[in-house]
């Protein structure tokens, strides 16, 4: 009897594990010459104690996919870590070679993975922090086009020949004057790089030019247009 109720203790306290909850502020970090050193604070809404190990990535796109490589000048303070419930840790995240600005913009990701043990039931929870370093001066404009698939569906393209990452965090399309799609796809696209994203649209699409409202991740809004295809 012991022993089962042992079991089912650990048990318990792993589909808690697996539930936890995590957060960071703020969504994103910049490492230039005014500010060397980026700092993510990092919260827990779970009832127990957690650990993770943190690293940091080289991050580009090939493909409309996310591809990382380590970052070995990158230096993370503290680089594992336990996190009491419902606490907030300060992380810093500098390099050991000062970054300076160059003529595209440097992206990495900072990569929070739960410390697991091997033989856990549940896959290790992963939190994700980008990090850019800004160009020496801006260059470039995004482009964006829309392919109408059906009266529900459709497909945004955003091509990036800039050389500054954009995202796409709150999108509304409005199409011959009406609202045709209201969304949030949270999506990066680095310096370069070409995504497309899919739209479930409500209502259907018409005309040959459409209206993009987008806030970025600092929550600025800015109005482009796109062109709309077959």
């Amino acid at each position: 009897m012991r022993f089962l109720a042992l079991a089912l203790a650990i048990a318990a306290c792993t589909g808690l594990a697996s539930a936890a909850t995590f957060g960071t502020k703020p969504s994103s970090v910049v490492i230039d010459p005014a500010n060397p050193i980026a700092q993510i604070s990092f919260s827990s809404l779970n009832a127990l104690t957690v650990n993770f190990d943190v690293t940091v990535q080289r991050w580009t796109q090939a493909q409309g996919a996310d591809v990382f490589q380590p970052a070995p000048d990158a230096l993370v303070v503290p680089p594992i870590f336990s996190i009491q419930p419902y606490e907030t840790r300060p992380i810093r995240v500098t390099f050991r070679t000062p970054q300076a600005p160059a003529d595209a913009e440097g992206s990495y990701m900072v990569v929070f993975t739960e410390i697991i043990p091997p033989i856990a039931a549940f896959k290790a929870r992963v939190v994700q922090v980008p990090l850019f370093i800004p160009p020496r001066a801006p260059s470039g404009t995004p482009a964006y086009k829309i392919r109408r698939i059906s009266a529900t569906q459709a497909e945004l393209t955003v091509s990036n020949p800039s050389n500054a990452h954009v995202y796409i965090g709150k999108l509304s399309i409005s199409s011959s004057g009406q609202t045709v799609y209201d969304g949030t796809p949270a999506r990066y696209i680095l310096a370069g790089a070409t995504a497309t994203l899919p739209l479930k649209l409500t209502a259907a699409i018409a005309g040959s030019e459409a209206e993009l409202s987008i806030e970025n991740e600092t929550g600025e809004s800015r109005t482009v247009q796109a062109a709309i295809t077959q």
